[in-house]
């Protein structure tokens, strides 16, 4: 009888064995696909966006259940009379009090227009009376009369409201001429007829630039309008009064730019954000927040790699060179934004020559000035698109030389209370 060793008597090891190399093996493999699937995820193109119908970016019926009172704004009443509240007994945060530097972290708030600069106001709105006036419409004003209302004209489009929007718009019509601020305000289509503006797609052979075929059962041709070719093109009409001014023989050019969305502001806010990088920039940002905790505009941010934002919460960037002046509260260099509240240099938007836009391109001698714009259909029936807020800057001539910033002193927020948390809470820490 042969006797063999014990240990060839010993049975086979089982796969799920502690010392098996086939768990470790099928756990890498997982851990493998589970990390490419993230990186698939995060780097998909945004999808088709299309109208049905183009909300606005924060819908203000959402402002109903914050019945606040109006903001207390810079220039209403002096320092030591600015109060908040029902009953009057609390000083407003919301003040111009910029002597107080601890509660903006060493940093000082710009006041004033040393310059003298002009000034050209644009929006667009939709659904916002709430906001119009409670908070835009004031405040506003009390911004022309700190400017000097010689130094300022306000161009505002309204389309497809169905609340008192229009109402309120003709009411700041009636307080702009009252300050004697130029101005345009257009009273759009109500929201039955822009509904059956969106009905009415192209008949075959006809061109039908700004419409995608998705198929959808909520369309019944199965074409919808995209959302961002329109909303450009409701941007250019805001920004038709410029040229106009231009046009008519008085040659009047704006020395600034400044969008405003539907969000809460003060003087102080403007005024900060015109001085930012020492007023040399191509385009200047604010911050906007929904909740006080995360910024809003995902669309249009990109930090100065071109990156999209690591996370809603502070301290955002991807990139060293953006995350580092975020971390010194200085200004921000990023590829675009628009985040609530953008300034433009005035110059990029009127027609002239390339030298005198300060940028060599032999092939395009004429430049014809900035519009809004989406990228081409066939791009985005891929699902491949791009925010108009953020195109702008891409075609911004004085990108490179000037440079884009987020100023992150100026914060603006949808709703008042946001406002009052994201201003003045101590630095960065809550945010």
């Amino acid at each position: 009888m042969t006797f063999l060793p014990r240990r060839y008597l010993r049975a086979p090891r089982s796969p799920l064995h502690h010392h098996s190399r086939l768990p470790n093996l099928c756990l890498a493999v997982v851990v493998f696909f589970l990390l490419d699937a993230y990186w698939i995820v995060i780097n998909l193109p945004h999808p088709v966006r299309t109208i049905t119908p183009p909300y606005s970016a924060i819908d203000s019926s959402s402002l109903t259940s914050n019945q606040h009172e109006p903001l207390s704004l810079p220039g209403q009443n002096s320092p030591s009379m600015r109060r908040v509240g029902r009953e009057g007994d609390q000083e407003s945060l919301l003040s111009s009090d910029i002597g107080n530097e601890e509660t903006f972290q060493g940093f000082t708030p710009q006041i004033g227009n040393p310059n003298n600069e002009t000034i050209f106001v644009a929006a667009i709105f939709r659904r916002s009376e709430i906001m119009l006036r409670q908070n835009w419409s004031p405040a506003l004003i009390s911004l022309v009369q700190h400017l000097g209302p010689q130094n300022v004209y306000v161009s505002i489009i309204e389309s497809g409201s169905w609340d008192g929007t229009k109402a309120a718009l003709m009411d700041l019509d009636g307080m702009l001429n009252e300050a004697g601020v130029e101005r345009t305000i257009e009273l759009g289509m109500d929201r039955e007829a822009q509904l059956e503006e969106l009905k009415h797609v192209p008949a075959e052979g006809h061109d039908r630039t700004g419409w995608l075929f998705t198929g959808r059962k909520e369309s019944e041709s199965g074409w919808e309008m995209r959302r961002i070719p329109y909303l450009a093109r409701l941007r250019n009409r805001a920004m038709e009064p410029l040229l106009r001014v231009w046009d008519e023989g008085r040659g009047r050019k704006f020395d600034k730019i400044l969008w405003i969305n539907d969000v809460v502001f003060t003087t102080t806010d403007v005024t900060t954000l015109l001085a930012t990088n020492n007023n040399s920039y191509a385009a200047a940002c604010s911050l906007d927040f929904s909740h006080p905790s995360q910024y809003y505009d995902t669309f249009a941010l990109r930090d100065s790699s071109g990156r999209k934002t690591s996370s809603l919460s502070w301290p955002y960037f991807y990139s060293s060179q953006s995350l580092n002046a975020l971390k010194r509260n200085e200004p921000v260099p990023v590829k675009s934004c628009w985040n609530g509240m953008v300034i433009f240099d005035g110059k990029p938007w009127y027609p002239s020559s390339s030298k005198e836009q300060g940028i060599d391109n032999s092939q395009n001698n004429n430049f014809k000035g900035l519009k809004f714009r989406g990228v081409a259909d066939s791009l985005a029936q891929k699902h491949v698109e791009g925010s108009e807020c953020c195109l702008i800057h891409a075609d911004n001539p004085l990108r490179e030389s000037k440079g884009i910033y987020v100023n992150p002193n100026v914060r603006v927020a949808y709703r008042r209370d946001t406002y009052e948390k994201v201003l003045y809470q101590s630095g960065w820490r809550h945010l």
